[in-house]
């Protein structure tokens, strides 16, 4: 139960932290959401002794090659971030 109480909590302060950055942003999602992908190529190098978040990463890494990505900014202009875990 204890778990399950963090867990919820957890996502609800990320949710709403990127929410909050996202409001107070001079930048447009567009542009962060063009960044995702070098950043987590750059992390990669960070997490070599870590195969859980390697995986974690190589995961997002996977699926943002899997994307248009012009397509999903396009239609993200209201996004956030909910695809983050």
């Amino acid at each position: 139960m204890n778990r399950l109480v963090i867990n919820l909590f957890r996502k609800l302060l990320i949710t709403s932290y990127r929410n909050q950055y996202l409001r107070l942003s001079p930048f447009p999602v567009e542009e962060l959401f063009a960044w995702q992908l070098p950043l987590f190529a750059a992390r990669l190098f960070e997490v070599q002794s870590y195969p859980k978040e390697k995986a974690f990463i190589l995961k997002r890494i996977d699926s943002l090659l899997n994307l248009d990505v012009e397509k999903t900014a396009q239609a993200s202009k209201g996004w956030r971030f909910k695809s983050w875990k």
